[in-house]
């Protein structure tokens, strides 16, 4: 299935997901792109169609990936966590670039931020609803080296975010292996992570960032 129209199946799991948390989600999905746990995790919440890949710009555009294996890559990984999360409220106009593509009702910038490790980062647009999203992925070329990779970066977030609770997915969305949104107590910010598997046997792990509003909507 084209990645751009599994979206609509994903944010309409995320609005159940999250609706089930808390009253802030409360709109219905139809966008068109591409585990671990802390101790204070929230329980998982059952949603009410199947979730799949949020968005994914692929080679769209963005900064160049970091040696995840560096000294001080945790560091730089909580670092950049924490501007995506902070820059979620302004839709993220410090980090957006020139536009790389349009299409699909999606309009794609290029990151001036990456995700130290990940291949790549691109800002996002969501043109009929205003939205704007981050999304960076790592590839992996085996489900243990993806399910590593997940379980380090929803780590990661807890880290820089303090107190941000991990919520799974459920139902998984076909070809998912396991997703999971990361979102603070007050449920108005939210980072989307997933694994799933390429149609060329490869696993790639996308990392979301938008307030719960856009998320969900």
């Amino acid at each position: 299935m084209n990645r751009h129209y599994v979206r609509i199946i994903c944010f309409t799991a995320l609005a159940a997901l999250l609706g089930a948390c808390s009253s802030a989600a409360n709109s219905s999905a139809t966008s068109d792109a591409s585990s671990a746990s802390t101790s204070d995790a929230a329980p998982a919440a059952d949603a009410t169609s199947p979730a799949a890949d949020a968005a994914s710009p692929d080679a769209d555009a963005t900064s160049p990936a970091s040696d995840a294996g560096s000294a001080d890559n945790t560091a730089n990984v909580v670092a950049a966590i924490k501007k995506f999360v902070a820059d979620e409220d302004g839709q993220f106009a410090d980090l957006k670039g020139s536009i790389t593509k349009q299409g699909g009702g999606m309009t794609f910038y290029a990151s001036s931020l990456g995700l130290p490790g990940a291949a790549t980062c691109a800002v996002y647009k969501y043109d009929k609803t205003g939205n704007w999203f981050v999304n960076c992925y790592y590839p992996a070329d085996t489900e243990e080296k993806a399910r590593t990779i997940e379980a380090r970066v929803i780590a990661e977030v807890t880290k820089a975010e303090s107190g941000w609770n991990v919520v799974p997915v459920k139902p998984l969305p076909p070809g998912n292996l396991t997703a999971s949104m990361v979102r603070d107590p007050s449920n108005k910010h939210g980072v989307y992570v997933y694994t799933d598997k390429a149609g060329d046997g490869s696993y790639r792990v996308d990392v979301t960032f938008g307030t719960i509003a856009a998320l969900s909507s």
